[in-house]
């Protein structure tokens, strides 16, 4: 049987459901909203990752009237980021990276400015444990800039990464610099 998610509305958020009645995510927040924008404030998603529970809180503001800009910040305890990218436990960390810059591009629109922050005190990322990413992300259009990448990798050692990410989803390319201090990188 597949798991086509079906979405209900309640009145204590968005809960969508596979075809199974499993839920495949519960999304609960705050809405302040009126004429020049909205704030969804106490944002919580929760959800399961290869029976793993997950949760991201935090808040997204949009405003509309002059210009279109939507900001996020959310943080998370702990985050598979290599399943939330479809990688193999296998894959090298840009593997998940790259689709998760482009998957957050393709979350924030396209017409006007956003911008987004992401704190995870723990996830997996290229198959290994790592600890306190800090991703700082802006969108103009089509053009992903990454602001800010930084991570506590295995051994104390540490990643950072700044840059461009454009292309197709299926191809997309990264234009930027890639650091990696510590006592042992092998």
């Amino acid at each position: 049987s597949g798991s086509r998610p079906q979405r209900s509305d309640s009145q204590t958020g968005i809960e969508t459901k596979t075809d199974t009645g499993e839920p495949a995510f519960d999304l609960k927040a705050k809405l302040d909203a009126g004429p020049a924008g909205a704030t969804l404030s106490e944002l919580a998603l929760a959800f399961e990752q290869g029976g793993r529970p997950q949760l991201v809180t935090g808040e997204v503001k949009a405003a509309w009237r002059d210009a279109l800009t939507v900001e996020m910040n959310l943080a998370s305890r702990w985050l598979d980021l290599d399943r939330m990218a479809g990688v193999s436990e296998a894959a090298a960390p840009l593997d998940s990276i790259v689709p998760l810059a482009i998957a957050m591009r393709d979350l924030l629109p396209g017409e006007g400015r956003s911008r987004a922050f992401i704190a995870i005190d723990q996830g997996n990322v290229g198959g290994d444990a790592v600890s306190n990413l800090r991703l700082a992300l802006a969108r103009t259009q089509d053009s992903l800039q990454i602001e800010e990448l930084q991570m506590g990798l295995p051994g104390g050692s540490r990643a950072e990464l700044r840059g461009v990410v454009s292309g197709l989803p299926e191809a997309p390319t990264f234009d930027g610099n890639v650091s990696l201090r510590g006592n042992s990188l092998v």
